[in-house]
């Protein structure tokens, strides 16, 4: 690590010129690997890798021992703060991955879902339903039944849906055992402080656009199978068409959606305009 001296870098002053030279001495940092500088994010990702490493290998929590070896910088200016750094360093790199992570799962297992699926898919989308709807000189004497389910994905019942995630990742066990481990595992960071709580498909992370899609596949393949219907779907949104209204009444009777907790249909059966009524 180091700098030149300059009218502008200097050890003191009050217009940033030490901010300045702690900037030039940081990019100047250099390891064997790398020789040239710039070699701060390799230091770093190293350092996270070894504390998740010893968490894997202790059982502990990976931010206490961040926090455990970096406990000394606690007697500096700013060293808190630069220790609240290198955590929200972890929660991106975690965040990195497990996005990258969501968009090969995304397109590998796409195959696994049925075509009525339209959501969270490459070449899939709201729109592309509503082309089908527009496209069938038939669609004015549909009749619909639409239904949602409420807090879809914290509701979702872990334990039913790890049997289908298994299914689906039969051909790549480390896969499942990486994703069934964080749902099983009850611990959660909240604001800084980790707490217990049951998951559901975890709204928010990366990975749970997937699993919505993933745990009402039965539910796809159930209305492919039915007779006189048109069904479609957009995570938990669901349009069900008929022309004729006794099949209509009985796929509703056998469209209960169970996410464990409960059961949350909430839909209106109605006869549809020209084109339908997607959203």
């Amino acid at each position: 690590m180091h700098a030149d001296l300059s009218p502008t870098k200097r050890l003191h002053g009050s217009d940033g010129q030490p901010r300045m030279l702690l900037s030039e001495m940081v990019g100047n940092l250099a390891t064997r690997t790398k020789p040239d500088g710039n070699a701060l994010q390799n230091i770093l990702e190293r350092f996270v890798s070894g504390a998740k490493e010893e968490a894997a290998v202790s059982g502990r929590d990976v931010y206490e021992i961040i926090s455990e070896k970096l406990s000394e910088l606690n007697d500096y200016t700013g060293g808190y703060n630069f220790i609240s750094v290198i955590k929200k360093y972890l929660e991106g790199y975690e965040a990195m991955v497990l996005k990258l992570l969501t968009w090969l799962m995304i397109r590998k297992y796409d195959s696994f879902f049925s075509e009525n699926l339209y959501s969270f898919r490459p070449h899939y989308g709201a729109k592309h339903a509503l082309r089908r709807l527009l496209d069938d000189p038939e669609s004015s004497q549909y009749h619909s039944y639409k239904l949602d389910v409420r807090n879809y994905f914290n509701s979702i019942d872990v334990s039913m849906l790890l049997p289908i995630l298994e299914e689906l990742l039969v051909d790549d066990k480390p896969l499942y055992k990486f994703l069934s481990g964080l749902f099983l595992d009850p611990r959660v960071i909240d604001e800084g402080n980790m707490v217990e709580e049951q998951k559901g498909a975890m709204a928010g992370m990366p990975f749970a656009v997937f699993l919505a899609n993933v745990f009402l596949t039965p539910l796809d393949r159930k209305f492919e199978q039915m007779p006189g219907v048109i069904y479609c779907r957009y995570s938990d949104d669901v349009v069900i068409f008929s022309k004729d209204k006794d099949i209509l009444e009985a796929a509703k009777l056998s469209s209960g959606i169970s996410t464990g907790n409960s059961t949350h249909p909430k839909a209106t059966a109605r006869s549809t305009g020209r084109g339908g009524t997607f959203r």
